[in-house]
């Protein structure tokens, strides 16, 4: 059984990597900052809070590419990690494993535990901050963040 401790430091890194990588575009010029990655930082945000709805069982009827500014984005970043760590205090070990009955953005049902979401949820935020990235390295904009996770862990020592 893996401990729930494990998660919650996990959502520390999606903040954290999330935090970094924000502060970063919002120190760019704003001519710098292509349409493109705040549209997907607007996905891992819209993605987080989906995922919490779902998880806390409310209506999960949020549109997964709705697009914001970067200052929407710090907005809805800040929220959303008041809004998780305030979900995740709440929750004893057990809750961890109880099964979530959700309804995807295809209409299909399935059924995830909470271990299994927040593993998604932090790959797929993995995933697409690689792709922001990605972006600016092909513009060639320098001193980009570091977003690895054993980063996180040697800063947090």
């Amino acid at each position: 059984m893996l401990n729930s401790e494990h998660f919650r430091q996990l959502f520390s890194y999606e903040h954290w990597a999330n935090a970094r990588l924000i502060a970063f575009m919002q120190g760019l010029h704003t001519q710098n900052i292509p349409r493109k990655t705040t549209d997907i930082f607007s996905h891992i945000l819209n993605a987080q809070t989906i995922w919490l709805l779902r998880a806390t069982k409310q209506n999960d009827d949020f549109a997964a590419w709705a697009s914001f500014s970067l200052t929407e984005c710090w907005a809805r970043y800040i929220q959303g990690i008041t809004d998780w760590e305030t979900f995740l205090a709440s929750l004893d070990e057990n809750e961890f494993y109880e099964k979530i009955s959700y309804t995807n953005s295809a209409g299909e049902i399935f059924e995830h535990n909470l271990i299994e979401i927040m593993t998604h949820l932090v790959n797929h935020s993995s995933y697409h901050r690689g792709q922001i990235i990605a972006y600016f390295q092909h513009q060639n904009i320098k001193g980009l963040p570091i977003t690895d996770f054993i980063v996180f862990l040697r800063e947090m020592k």
